[in-house]
């Protein structure tokens, strides 16, 4: 969907700043939700939640599809983020069953297993891009009904229910955490701000600096994800593995930061592939290191519940993201989104260095 619904909302007369709110809504949804889903799951097990949240994704793409003005692109983004807990669930599902010192390996797998997924789903939507939105939420909504098929076969349950209470939202907020988690909190939140405000405002920045499409952005779109891709499947498990969570996070960081600066000052599309590939090679370091860490900060809450609270943390990123970036690119145009990405990995880089874990 990602490429197609920032040009299906100009259709509908919607501004830079609103078609980031169609973003936003959906990750405001998913942060109300998320930790009460993942609490949840704790409870009553991983599959039947998990299978609440795809079926939520259905409803939500069917409103997609029969959507003939901006509103009821905004009630679609509402459904589906309310329902959202499924990575969430998916991260739980890790803890179950793995030992704390393989988080890192394993998230870096579930993070292959992702980008390869979106991969195959931009090269989907680079050739029904040019059918228009109905048309790729129809074929989103098939892919869900058999995501939940394999979820009833395969998905594996959680062998053990909670045993801390499960909290709200409100007490989440209201819950004093340890400084190291607090710090580590801090470091996820920037990291998906950070990506969200590049992903996300991507197709516009494209169109902006080089009048591209919806077409020609999914393609671009689709070549990033297959060098994320070719990245993640060669080098990112033994590569974090070998690292350490907090310093394959280090150098998540640390590697958006030349990118997004490069690419607010490049004006060929060469270079803004070369630049975005630097970028997306952060990006993908940053999402199981940063996971994995929370993961081993953590000495309360049960997996669900944590994982929760990081999927919370994902949303509100994915909230502020494309406000932030669109807003960039609607004040500064190019260079102002390549400024805002490089702030906003430099200061979660300076985060990220001052985590200190008790078993590092």
């Amino acid at each position: 969907m990602l490429p197609v619904l920032p040009f299906a909302a100009q259709r509908f007369h919607l501004g830079a700043l609103a078609i980031g709110g169609v973003f936003a809504t959906y990750s405001f949804c998913q942060l109300l939700a998320a930790p009460g889903l993942g609490a949840l799951s704790d409870r009553y097990g991983r599959r039947p939640l998990l299978l609440v949240s795809q079926a939520g994704s259905v409803i939500g793409f069917l409103v997609l599809a029969l959507a003939n003005s901006a509103g009821w692109l905004y009630v679609s983004r509402l459904i589906d983020g309310l329902t959202a807990g499924n990575i969430a669930i998916i991260w739980a599902a890790v803890l179950d069953h793995y030992p704390r010192l393989e988080w890192g390996r394993r998230f870096a797998n579930l993070s292959t297993a992702t980008g390869l997924g979106i991969l195959l789903g931009l090269i989907v939507s680079s050739f029904l891009a040019r059918y228009g939105l109905a048309v790729v939420a129809v074929v989103a909504i098939a892919l869900t009904l058999i995501n939940m098929a394999v979820t009833l076969v395969a998905f594996p349950e959680a062998r053990r229910r909670a045993t801390a209470p499960a909290l709200t939202l409100p007490q989440m907020g209201r819950t004093s955490y340890p400084p190291v988690l607090r710090l580590t909190i801090g470091a996820g939140l920037l990291s998906t701000i950070v990506q969200s405000a590049f992903l996300l405002a991507f197709p516009l920045f494209l169109a902006r600096l080089l009048g591209f499409g919806a077409s020609q952005a999914a393609v671009t779109l689709t070549v990033l994800f297959a060098f994320a891709g070719a990245f993640q499947v060669l080098a990112l498990a033994p590569l974090v593995h070998r690292l350490g969570d907090r310093r394959a996070a280090i150098v998540g960081f640390g590697l958006v930061v030349p990118g997004a600066v490069t690419i607010g000052l490049v004006k060929t599309f060469p270079l803004v592939l070369v630049a975005g590939t630097i970028i997306m090679w952060g990006i993908v370091l940053l999402n199981p290191s940063l996971t994995a860490l929370l993961g081993r900060a953590n000495r309360s809450l049960d997996e669900g519940a944590i994982m929760g609270v990081n999927q919370s943390i994902a949303s509100a990123g994915q909230m502020l993201g494309p406000l932030a970036g669109y807003a960039a690119l609607a004040v500064a145009s190019t260079a102002g989104y390549g400024a805002l990405c490089a702030i906003l990995a430099a200061t979660g880089l300076i985060t990220t260095l001052r985590v200190r874990i008790r078993d590092d």
